[in-house]
């Protein structure tokens, strides 16, 4: 998903014959387009594009130079190139997701079982575990020797299942690849973790993996403190495979391309800036995941709030302070008291409930100066004399304070206890947790 590829192809709509040759490009964070020498569809959907300067096809197939089925979906088009000396024009369509491997019908059509999905952090959030080290030392020369092997212990690969509901289950595993030089002058291993999301019975379309992929990347997002992009996608149908004997099947995947634009590729951060990881949770992981899926539409804007402000920014303003503001608001007023209306109780209310957390009980949060600088930000009011309306960087240190709590707020939502919060402030070096303990 972060590396640029283009393909050579001959592409047509579903219900046509006629093929236009064209080359498909993917350049990550920017845009997916192909790039077609002639125009797709009839002579009225081209004069429809003159007349209007637009023109939207939900489904192009194609198949690449190298025998690859191609189906992009949601094309918008885009100014033609044309030289009326030309017989032809070259045209270009921006497309929003690219499926290499498979011709679908769109993107609701229900041919899936299982969809597999590498994201950045998950292979140190939990370990992989299949490459194994060991190092031993001979007792007369004292010459120490490595070997390095590899676990075929299939518990350890499956790190866990998680029945989401009654449609959808959870699996974290993990992989090895392998890259081998010319002539087997080298060898590159590499093992990862990877998670699965599996149909319990009947078959899904890919906008509904799409959501349930979504939902789990929050609760990584969250878990590392930083908001992470895509590596790949890869679909499964269980109806399309090759038998290879013996009871096993190579199945014909189908590989997912699209634009993210909200989050660029993710930078490095190290295990001991996560909030908490796979270890600290593990007994505990089915029921924590369970819930933070089973309450996905009544915690979603507070949650998405938070991943918000977790995002790596070069200008801070007054709206990364409003977010979280509005997301501590909502909380209390969904999940703990709806009839309290004003912003002073409601805040009091999650500092007591967190006094006993030395963190909280540090963070020193002046009340007075988040109602104020709120009602002078979102509402506009005007900034009195005696009123405390912060900007600068004490607006930045106070939006720090809210995080804080706003994090404890979601932990607390998703089934953790205030000593075991207590422990995941303590331990986590995070400049968003650090900054608060000075």
């Amino acid at each position: 998903m972060n590396d640029t590829f283009e393909h050579k192809g001959m592409w047509f709509l579903p219900d046509q014959d006629e093929e236009v040759a064209g080359i498909l490009k993917f350049y990550p964070g920017e845009n997916l387009v192909l790039e077609l020498i002639g125009k797709l569809g009839s002579e009225e959907s081209e004069h429809k594009f003159d007349l209007l300067g637009s023109d939207k096809l939900d489904v192009i197939h194609g198949v690449t130079s190298n025998a690859k089925e191609v189906t992009l979906i949601n094309c918008t088009r885009g100014k033609s190139q044309r030289n009326f000396s030309c017989p032809f024009p070259v045209v270009n369509y921006d497309c929003q997701y690219a499926l290499i491997g498979h011709h679908l019908a769109g993107i609701q059509e229900k041919r899936y079982n299982s969809i597999e999905v590498r994201v950045p952090y998950l292979s140190t959030w939990v370990s992989p575990g299949t490459l194994r080290h060991t190092i031993y030392e001979e007792p007369e020369t004292h010459i120490q020797h490595h070997e390095y092997g590899f676990s075929d212990n299939q518990k350890e690969k499956n790190k866990c299942e998680v029945q989401l509901d009654d449609s959808f289950t959870l699996s974290l595993l993990s992989g090895l690849s392998l890259k081998e030089e010319h002539y087997l002058l080298g060898v590159e291993i590499k093992q990862y973790s990877y998670f699965e999301i599996r149909s319990v019975k009947e078959k899904y379309s890919i906008a509904e993996f799409l959501s349930k992929i979504g939902l789990f990347n929050q609760f990584i997002s969250f878990a590392c403190l930083s908001p992470i992009s895509i590596l790949s996608i890869s679909l499964i149908d269980e109806d399309d495979f090759q038998d290879a004997g013996r009871g096993k099947k190579y199945y014909h995947r189908g590989n997912l391309f699209f634009v993210n634009r909200e989050n660029s590729p993710s930078p490095s951060i190290e295990p001991y800036k996560y909030l908490f990881s796979y270890h600290q949770i593990e007994s505990r992981f089915p029921d924590i995941i369970q819930r933070w899926f089973a309450l996905n539409k009544e915690v979603a804007p507070i949650r998405w709030h938070l991943i918000k402000s977790i995002s790596t920014r070069h200008i801070y303003d007054s709206g990364d302070f409003l977010l979280l503001v509005q997301a501590l608001e909502g909380y209390h007023s969904r999940f703990i008291d709806q009839k309290k209306n004003f912003l002073i109780s409601r805040l009091q209310y999650l500092l007591e409930l967190y006094s006993d957390i030395p963190l909280i009980a540090k963070l020193n949060l002046d009340i007075d100066a988040v109602k104020d600088s709120r009602n002078y930000y979102s509402h506009f009011y005007y900034n009195r004399p005696n009123s405390k309306v912060l900007d600068g960087r004490e607006l930045f240190y106070l939006t720090q304070k809210l995080r804080v709590l706003l994090i404890c707020c979601l932990l607390t939502f998703i089934g953790f206890t205030n000593d075991e919060i207590n422990t995941f402030l303590r331990e986590c070096n995070n400049s968003l947790i650090t900054s608060c303990r000075r």
